[in-house]
């Protein structure tokens, strides 16, 4: 609720498909366009509910940008209340919650003046790293 005048926050419908212009969201530019979009809104106190009807293909390089670097900004809390995802995959939403789970461990580590390691924050949300390769003599 707003309280300067104790009516709700107004929810802003965004679609991924519309503000990308194709049925796929893969590139980091993209996914600047949405993040955009979302922060705007957010920063003005509107809810968000961000679709992705029609989008056939999505990628964790355009959720980082759309979605992950939110949490410079936003709090986890503050999204929870006020970001939802509609229209989206069950294996759309596995990959949103990886990439937003490595957000949280980034930034809290900036935060904390640790320095970014990929295989240690992939540890850290579940992620196997791949064994280094053996040389072969085929």
């Amino acid at each position: 609720m707003n309280p300067a005048d104790s009516t709700p926050p107004k929810t802003v419908r965004l679609s991924v498909r519309e503000i990308v212009g194709r049925d796929y969201a893969v590139e980091s530019e993209a996914g600047q366009r949405v993040f955009d979009r979302i922060a705007a809104a957010l920063r003005t106190g509107h809810r968000v509910e961000l679709s992705f009807q029609n989008v056939e293909l999505t990628i964790a390089a355009f959720l980082n940008v759309a979605v992950g670097q939110l949490l410079s900004e936003f709090s986890t809390d503050e999204l929870r209340d006020r970001l939802a995802f509609v229209d989206i995959t069950a294996n759309d939403r596995a990959l949103l919650k990886l990439v937003v789970d490595n957000a949280k461990e980034y930034f809290r580590r900036r935060a904390a003046g640790i320095s970014f390691d990929l295989a240690t924050v992939g540890a850290a949300v579940g992620v196997a790293q791949p064994s280094p390769k053996k040389e072969s003599n085929l």
